[in-house]
Order: C-alpha cells, then sequence, then structure tokens
C-alpha cells in the first residue's frame, strides 16, 4: 500500500544533508521519500519481502491498519532472511 505524507513543516527545511568532508550537499526536505510503501502487521512476510525486492527497497515501516500515521515496526531485508532461516531449520513433519 502507498500512502502520502503532508507536506513538511517549515523547520525541517533547515536541515543539512552533509558530505563526508562536512561539505553541504542538500537539504533533508530533498532526500525524504514522499510517497511510502508500508505494511501491516498482519500481512504475511511473504508480502512484505515481495514489496522489498519488487521496489528495490531496505526496509518497510509496518504501521496500524487504524492510524497509519503510527508505525510500530519496521521490517528488513535482513529480517525476512532470518525468518526464512527459521522456516528452513523446522523439522519435517
Amino acid at each position: 500500500m502507498k500512502f502520502s505524507l503532508p507536506k513538511l513543516p517549515e523547520y525541517s527545511q533547515r536541515w543539512f544533508l552533509l558530505d563526508l568532508l562536512g561539505g553541504i550537499v542538500g537539504v533533508i526536505g530533498e532526500a525524504v521519500t514522499k510517497n511510502i510503501m508500508v505494511v501491516y502487521p498482519d500481512e504475511t512476510v511473504h508480502v512484505a519481502k515481495d514489496m522489498i525486492y519488487e521496489n528495490k527497497i531496505g526496509r518497510l515501516p509496518v504501521v496500524s491498519r487504524n492510524n497509519t500515521k503510527k508505525m510500530v515496526d519496521i521490517i528488513s531485508r535482513t529480517d525476512i532472511i532470518h525468518a526464512q532461516e527459521m522456516v528452513d531449520r523446522r523439522p519435517e513433519e
């Protein structure tokens, strides 16, 4: 699911992005993603995995279905790898 964040307040435009030598390369407002992909706590790891790999992103915010502005967790590629390892280690029935 995708949703848009409201316009950032003016003060956030004053935070600067710096290069390794401390030179200003831009402002935070230019670097933030405005259309954020999210998953919900009741969705499967498979859904999150597909979104992460199809969109070439490293992590996804997990937000409440009742309030999409409330982040409850983050799921990363590493989390998905660990989940798959746990499934692979389960003894066969």
